[in-house]
């Protein structure tokens, strides 16, 4: 390891003395090319705690009604506490995919779809870090804090789309930022059509695009202190505009950005949902949860505490777009916990560069002989790669169920399966997608995952004041034609439920509790009280 020069050690570079980012193009080693079956073996790690959300079965019910309509669905047709009102999903591709894979190739093609984007997320933050050209004994632990911390954020989601496109655009911002000489800007505009591809994934185009115009005004801001050409900021404003525009080529076009600044909009549900918190409010919570969440917890903090360190006792102003973007990113992880793992990736790469150059562990000028070692090499990788196979394996990343992430009422949906009771159901709000999943068209539901897409604020209020038997909850249980109402044993509302001379079970097991109207046809079926069922733990 050589020591950093003199040029790299700790001090304070004035703006307007700071000149354009020229490190040296004798590449030095990086994770990705001398290691490429322990970058395997970490996207590996990072699906381990993968498993199916709540809102999978939503989005795979959402795509499986595209695929049998041949079309996108333009109105609501799940729920009954809305009519027919106008619906824009901004991740219709996403539900396509999932319900393409899982109808063709099951939860194993789930669990490679969540692999491959997992690897491509792994694979773009290790590329940006090695662009830093800071030693791997930098490298690695960057890139292995970081996957650990992402880890919680792996899920059957569409949020994987979002996680591989920042990625692999923060590859292109860092090389951009502290290889220039090696780097074409040109590449950058392969963003666009990205763009165009990402917004009909995911909502987290806005971030992208966010990033990207970030980096773009910090770098016009450091070049004009620098008293040096534009050329470079405008190239990079117009990469922005135009990728800007790209957005708009979906379905709905500008109803896109309407939609998902709406879901951005903090709807009266979000109280009730952890990672919508603010990130000291949600550590707290998590840290109650199980000593893995502390470990995480201060994890996080060790990793905050030595970026800002760093940070601090190296400024450069010649990063000064890559950091404006890092400091942003976290300042919305702090405001929102969701927001965390976009701020893990922005920081990736300038958390790698200032903490190589505090440490003074530099960049290594010489590169990997090919001819020295080789066959140890080999064979070490080999190893690695092996090791990550069969860890994937026996962890059931490759093979086997998805796990779900939480308590469904599987008893209680095969009793009206069995029982044929179809209608309007109000039921526990993490447990609606599951119910349309498995029962629609024969069900409708009060409200659902999408309660910040579609459903007015009154809705979600009004289920809130139900389900925790606030003062209205008669009301809203009189209000709306409901014909079944599902609940976790827990609910405040079953004691409610359980006073209405209006409504009898029908079906209890320890997870649920299923009510009919006393007066309905569903009120004669036989009933199952107090069946010792276990909780099914397996997709779907």
């Amino acid at each position: 390891m050589m020591t950093a020069k003199a040029s790299d050690q700790p001090r304070t570079v004035p703006l307007s003395q700071s000149s354009p980012v020229r490190y040296a193009d004798t590449a030095g080693h990086s994770v990705l090319r001398s290691y490429p079956a322990f970058v395997l073996l970490l996207a590996v790690l990072s699906c381990t705690l993968s498993a199916a959300d709540f809102d999978l079965w939503g989005h795979l019910r959402f795509g499986m009604d595209i695929l049998a309509r041949g079309h996108l669905l333009r109105h609501d047709i799940y729920a009954y506490s809305i009519v027919a009102l106008p619906w824009i999903s901004h991740e219709w591709l996403s539900d396509f995919i999932l319900a393409s894979i899982y109808l063709h190739f099951g939860a194993l093609g789930l669990k490679l779809l969540l692999f491959g984007c997992a690897a491509v997320t792994v694979i773009g933050i290790a590329a940006a870090v090695a662009e830093t050209n800071a030693s791997i004994a930098i490298q690695l632990p960057v890139l292995i804090d970081v996957i650990l911390l992402l880890r919680p954020a792996i899920e059957f989601r569409p949020q994987l789309f979002t996680f591989a496109f920042l990625s692999i655009l923060m590859w292109l911002l860092a090389r951009d930022n502290y290889a220039p000489s090696r780097f074409d800007t040109r590449w950058l505009w392969m963003m666009v059509p990205g763009f165009a591809l990402w917004a009909n994934l995911h909502g987290g185009f806005i971030a992208g695009l966010g990033v990207l115009g970030i980096y773009s005004v910090a770098t016009c801001v450091r070049d004009l202190l620098g008293r040096r050409k534009l050329g470079h900021a405008w190239m990079l404003g117009a990469i922005t505009i135009v990728s800007i525009a790209a957005t708009l080529a979906t379905p709905y076009g500008v109803g896109t950005w309407s939609s998902v600044f709406r879901s951005l909009s903090h709807p009266a549900m979000v109280a009730q949902i952890t990672e919508w918190q603010p990130l000291p409010a949600a550590m707290k919570f998590v840290w109650r949860s199980s000593l893995e969440a502390r470990v995480f917890d201060i994890l996080l903090v060790l990793t905050g505490a030595c970026f800002a360190m760093a940070v601090i006792w190296t400024p450069r102003a010649s990063d000064l777009p890559l950091l404006a973007v890092a400091i942003l990113a976290i300042a919305e992880a702090i405001s929102m916990l969701r927001n965390l793992p976009i701020a893990l990736i922005a920081c990736a790469a300038p958390f790698a560069k200032h903490l190589a150059i505090a440490t003074g562990a530099g960049p290594t000028r010489r590169p990997l002989d090919p001819a020295s070692g080789r066959a140890s090499w080999m064979i070490t990788q080999s190893a690695i790669a092996l090791v990550a196979v069969v860890y994937g394996a026996t962890t059931g990343i490759f093979s086997g169920p998805i796990k779900t992430a939480q308590i469904v009422p599987s008893g209680a949906v095969a009793f009206m399966k069995s029982h044929s009771l179809r209608g309007n159901v109000l039921c526990k709000f993490t447990w609606n997608d599951y119910l349309l999943f498995h029962e629609s068209p024969a069900v409708q539901v009060f409200i659902d995952s999408r309660y910040e897409m579609i459903y007015p604020e009154r809705i979600a209020l009004e289920f809130e004041d139900f389900y925790h038997d606030r003062p209205g909850a008669a009301r809203v249980l009189e209000a709306y034609p409901h014909d079944f109402v599902l609940l976790d044993r827990e609910a405040a509302a079953v004691k409610l439920m359980d006073r209405r001379a209006d409504w009898r079970p029908i079906y209890r097991d320890n997870v649920a509790v299923l009510y009919a109207r006393t007066d309905s046809a569903a009120a004669q079926t036989p009933p199952e009280l107090d069946a010792a069922l276990r909780p099914r733990s397996i997709f779907p």
